[in-house]
């Protein structure tokens, strides 16, 4: 049986493995970054000590009973990407080239998931140089 704790842990293990190195799923695909910190829950600039760091949350659950004790949940998830950089633009897209593949390669790991569906993804304008910032937004379907 899937829960959401089961899918924040496994998403939270996933992201995890963005390592700098070679992708467990792809040969040809390098990670550009190590992820210093990945966590299930928001933190601010000053509370964060490694970067980059990732964090996300659930923003929305939405339950379906289609019959016949079947249930299904659709999560609404929001990550947060943080860099620490003079290059903000070029880190944040080089950070949310990593965990789109990561989110591309999520439910070989998990087959329970039914579909995990990118929405956004959203850089900011290097304003808060060297600090820098990505939003990602998702959904994640899976049977209760």
């Amino acid at each position: 049986m899937t829960t959401r704790i089961h899918v924040l842990n496994s998403l939270n293990e996933q992201l995890s493995r963005i390592d700098g190195r070679t992708s467990p799923w792809d040969a040809r695909y390098t990670f550009n970054y190590q992820v210093a910190e990945v966590r299930p829950n928001f933190r601010f600039f000053d509370e964060i000590n490694a970067f980059p760091a990732l964090m996300f949350t659930i923003t929305n659950e939405s339950i379906k009973h289609i019959g016949g004790d079947v249930r299904y949940s659709m999560l609404d998830i929001e990550i947060r990407g943080y860099v620490y950089d003079e290059e903000t633009i070029e880190s944040g897209e080089s950070l949310a080239e990593d965990v789109e593949h990561v989110l591309q390669h999520v439910r070989l790991e998990n087959k329970q998931l039914e579909e995990v569906r990118l929405l956004e993804i959203e850089t900011d304008s290097g304003e808060s140089a060297p600090y820098g910032s990505l939003i990602i937004k998702l959904q994640v379907l899976f049977q209760r």
